[in-house]
Parts: structure tokens; sequence; C-alpha cells
């Protein structure tokens, strides 16, 4: 199994909205994680992740 391309969503519910349809059905996703974290991009810094939720078969990472 490779990781996906990652879905960028405007908010915190839109990513728990995708993770649902995953966990219905309603993506044909094998699964996926809704993450949370601060970008500055013009700074280039990057906050650590929060991880949200997850649905369906992903692979073990260190917020779980």
């Amino acid at each position: 199994m490779e990781a996906g391309t990652p879905i960028q969503c405007r908010t915190e519910a839109d990513a728990l909205r995708w993770i649902d349809k995953v966990q219905t059905g309603t993506l044909s996703a094998v699964g996926g994680q809704a993450v949370k974290m601060t970008v500055d991009e013009d700074a280039g810094e990057y906050g650590e992740p929060d991880y949200l939720a997850s649905a369906g078969n992903v692979p073990e990472t260190l917020g779980d």
C-alpha cells in the first residue's frame, strides 16, 4: 500500500466529513487520516501534526 496525494481541507469540519465518507464507504478510499497543523509557507515553518481522526486501513503513525 502506498500513500495517496494529501487532500487539503479548508476547515477541521471538512476534514472530519471526509473521514466520515471513508468510514461509510461513500468515498472509494482504502483509508485516510485527518491531520491539523499550522503552516507558514512564506517562512517555511511547519507545526507538529495534530491527528484528529482516521478511518480504514492506514499505516501506523507517531500520532497513534
